[in-house]
């Protein structure tokens, strides 16, 4: 992540380390406010490329901010980051509509 061809570095035009400021300001966890709208998080538990802390501090800040129930977290064991579609299976589809339905029915 670190490297000048990473993606984070390309995407924001210069080498990471060399701009923190910038980077603070890229992460979403720093533009959480009270008002934040819910949200629905699901990270794969094996993922080597994005590390599991990164959703549960995002999601632990969201209901800090927002207030409780702001974040529902699910962390789906054994699942990778990509590679295999595991985010086509039912499951997450089921866990998404009920996740709409709780936010637009209530």
């Amino acid at each position: 992540h670190n490297e000048p061809n990473s993606p984070e570095s390309l995407f924001l035009g210069q080498t990471i380390t060399e701009i923190p400021e910038l980077v603070r300001e890229a992460s979403p966890i720093v533009h959480i406010r009270p008002d934040v709208v819910p949200f629905l998080l699901l990270h794969g538990g094996a993922d080597q490329i994005v590390p599991v802390e990164q959703s549960i501090d995002f999601a632990d800040e969201l209901n800090r901010i927002g207030g409780e129930g702001t974040a529902k977290l699910h962390i789906a064991p054994g699942k990778p980051h990509h590679g295999h579609p595991w985010y086509h299976e039912q499951w997450v589809s089921d866990l998404s509509l009920d996740f709409l339905d709780e936010v637009f029915c209530r």
